[in-house]
């Protein structure tokens, strides 16, 4: 669950709130410290707004046996979604599906104009969950953070997963190497399941956003906006040269009322 790199400099992508999860657009490098294996670290040498030209964004939907009861609200809340993104302007929207024994486009350069409910239909929510393996193909498949594009991915799922070839820990593993986060929407009715408890380790490890049953279409586009809206990157050097899983978090440095969310860690290798 890390990102390999060389590490001549350590580059973090991360997302700063305050306390209502409100974007924060003037933030500067004095507010906040980045712990690296438990080694404060002050002196950056770039920080930035990040500014961002274009936007991939996948949405990601279960259609397995497992979440068919709840399957009508889920097209519904993606429907939605997708119709109102209007933030996204002319960059793209596309839509895949997954169950049984793989994922499948459903719509691809800019769905908000395709009615969802007929073209993923009802009848064919069925079979084992291969979520995983239809993670890691969406991760690999957007573009990374480079030139100010911004991969957006939103998974719709009940966490369970049930097929898979490959683990979480592949598919946060490949988040983190691509700088994609993950963020979920939780299709379980109390949140309190092995497969929300997944679904929240994935946001968290990616630096993404867990989004219980409870939210609604708009409040999930209001927080990705304001995703976009405070993504920020840095680079430091990183304290120490021993070659290992590095652990990175970011802390406030002076007001507590501010929140960071980026990537758990990286890897370090050996120099020679």
């Amino acid at each position: 669950m890390t990102y390999h790199s060389s590490v001549q400099e350590v580059r973090l992508l991360f997302l700063a709130t305050e306390e209502h999860n409100h974007g924060i657009r003037d933030l500067s490098p004095s507010d906040l410290v980045v712990v690296d294996n438990e080694v404060v670290v002050r002196n950056f040498s770039s920080f930035q707004l990040f500014k961002i030209t274009e936007v991939h964004m996948l949405v990601l939907v279960d259609c397995s046996g497992s979440v068919a009861a709840s399957f009508p609200q889920e097209i519904g809340t993606v429907q939605r979604l997708i119709a109102t993104a209007t933030w996204i302007a002319d960059s793209s929207i596309a839509v895949r599906s997954f169950s049984g024994n793989g994922s499948l486009s459903v719509c691809a350069g800019d769905c908000r104009g395709q009615p969802l409910s007929g073209l993923i239909s009802a009848s064919h929510v069925a079979g084992p969950t291969p979520m995983f393996d239809a993670l890691l193909l969406a991760v690999t498949g957007l573009p990374r953070h480079l030139s100010g594009t911004q991969p957006v991915l939103v998974l719709f799922s009940d966490g369970d997963d049930t097929i898979s070839i490959h683990s979480s820990a592949d598919v946060i593993r490949a988040s983190l190497e691509q700088d994609v986060q993950i963020d979920t929407v939780d299709l379980n009715l109390n949140g309190q399941s092995r497969g929300s408890q997944t679904l929240r380790q994935l946001a968290e490890a990616t630096g993404g956003r867990y989004f219980p049953r409870k939210q609604d279409a708009s409040a999930i586009e209001d927080a990705l906006l304001e995703n976009l809206r405070s993504a920020y990157t840095l680079t430091y050097k990183p304290p120490n040269a021993v070659a290992g899983v590095h652990s990175v978090q970011i802390f406030p440095s002076h007001n507590l009322r501010l929140h960071f969310r980026c990537r758990r860690n990286y890897y370090q290798e050996k120099t020679n």
